[in-house]
């Protein structure tokens, strides 16, 4: 919000038992951090919403992030791209066969969609 003020809309949602669980830290960073980098430059109107659930009877933790993207963004070079592969290699070391990551970039819009089977 000190960045961007009203330029850009944010919408989180949180929902379920957020206290009983943990995961690792930093690990949805990258996540949001993207989301920011390539949905604000050259989108008109920026919207990123980000949400977050955790369902208490499974167990699944399930981090979701959509944000707009333009069809101009050439922000990637050579060096971009190593958060998503960092956080892909710590899922499979850290949650190996209990996570799902898919990633869609369709209609000018970029959304993660994490889950995570945790343990309390």
């Amino acid at each position: 919000m000190l960045r961007f003020g009203s330029n850009v809309k944010v919408g989180i949602d949180i929902s379920g038992d957020t206290d009983r669980y943990t995961i690792e830290p930093m690990l949805l960073i990258p996540f949001v951090e993207n989301a920011f980098k390539h949905g604000t430059g050259m989108v008109e109107d920026p919207i990123i919403a980000i949400s977050l659930t955790i369902e208490a009877d499974t167990h699944l933790m399930r981090f979701i992030v959509v944000n707009g993207v333009s069809e101009l963004d050439v922000s990637k070079d050579n060096s971009s791209g190593i958060g998503i592969i960092n956080v892909k290699r710590r899922l499979a070391i850290l949650y190996p066969g209990k996570h799902e990551l898919h990633i869609m970039n369709e209609n000018n819009s970029f959304t993660i969609d994490l889950s995570i089977y945790l343990s309390n």
